[in-house]
């Protein structure tokens, strides 16, 4: 898949199922009428304004993530402005590409999810993510925001879940990892928009992200618990390499740093240490992933310590290699 075209392809097998049994699953029967009380409409229930003419920075406080870089610090209000929004616009367009992954992921597990009730979760998740990118296309557009192109690392990471024929490798990779992954970055962005309408929407997204964890963890639970101490060691390993390839998109606005003509190694470490300044970002990110994994059976105290490397600086794991 390459997202330098219009219209990206993927070629996949998916092998699919029909459940005759009908078998009642409480637990995800009851994901699924949550779904279905807690919709939403982006157009209806939110309150839209155009505040772009009037804002003069989309992040309050000194939450722009450029602010302190010295090369930034010294251009213009004009510029700074103007690198405001271009920003913002690069950190909307990779929530909206990962909302398609996610609803793409999710598709595709409608299909190979082993039961009736599960498929039926799998199915109000399409319907969510849907209503997802309903809202970000709408938001990108109201606020006049150009969709920029994904991260190297968002669109590694959606070639491989994609083009993987594994049904449970595929909702580990999306529903534990990079739903957990989402809740964080959206909790982020919402405690650093000064715009109403974003802070509205995430809200109502973020309830509807963790719902997609419990069905994903539901279903690979039961999976787990059977497998053996090899088979689950595949696993963990598949986490953490995923988790270490797709843990590059917090550099996604180095690329600013060849557009302005500065030192991008600079620009990168000035981002590495911002995310140091804000441990409990770093501890929230854990907190999410760690309970996801939990849930499916698949945490270990191990697996625990690499997470919290990878996530505070991945440059620092030893060897480059995830798991040892």
């Amino acid at each position: 898949m390459d997202h330098n075209t219009k219209n990206s392809v993927f070629n996949v097998q998916i092998t699919g199922s029909l459940d005759w049994s009908f078998i009642h699953q409480p637990r995800l029967r009851k994901i699924y009428n949550s779904a279905c009380n807690q919709a939403w409409s982006p157009k209806l229930d939110l309150k839209w304004k155009d505040q772009s003419s009037c804002i003069k920075n989309p992040y309050i406080g000194g939450a722009f993530p450029l602010a302190g870089f010295p090369e930034f610090e010294v251009l213009s209000e004009k510029k700074k402005h103007d690198l405001y929004w271009q920003c913002h616009s690069m950190e909307i367009s990779e929530l909206l590409h990962g909302e398609q992954i996610a609803m793409l992921v999710a598709a595709q597990l409608v299909n190979e999810a082993p039961s009736f009730a599960a498929k039926m979760a799998a199915s109000a998740q399409v319907s969510d993510e849907a209503r997802h990118l309903d809202f970000f296309t709408q938001y990108t557009s109201q606020y006049h925001l150009p969709i920029t192109p994904p991260s190297p690392a968002l669109t590694s990471f959606a070639n491989s879940i994609l083009n993987d024929t594994r049904p449970d490798f595929k909702c580990l990779a999306c529903q534990v990892i990079l739903e957990s992954m989402a809740i964080s970055k959206f909790q982020e962005v919402r405690e650093d928009t000064s715009i109403t309408v974003l802070k509205d929407a995430l809200g109502l997204i973020l309830r509807e992200e963790a719902r997609h964890i419990g069905s994903g963890a539901h279903w690979l639970k039961s999976l787990h618990k059977n497998l053996s101490t090899e088979d689950l060691k595949l696993r963990l390993r598949y986490v953490l390499e995923k988790l270490m390839a797709l843990s590059e998109s917090d550099f996604l606005l180095a690329k600013i740093a060849i557009q302005e003509g500065w030192c991008e190694r600079r620009l990168k470490q000035h981002l590495r240490v911002c995310r140091r300044k804000l441990p409990l970002r770093v501890l929230s990110r854990r907190k999410h992933l760690a309970s996801a994994l939990t849930r499916c059976g698949l945490l270990t105290k191990e697996t625990r310590k690499m997470i919290a490397g990878i996530l505070t600086d991945p440059a620092n794991v030893e060897d480059g290699s995830p798991y040892h």
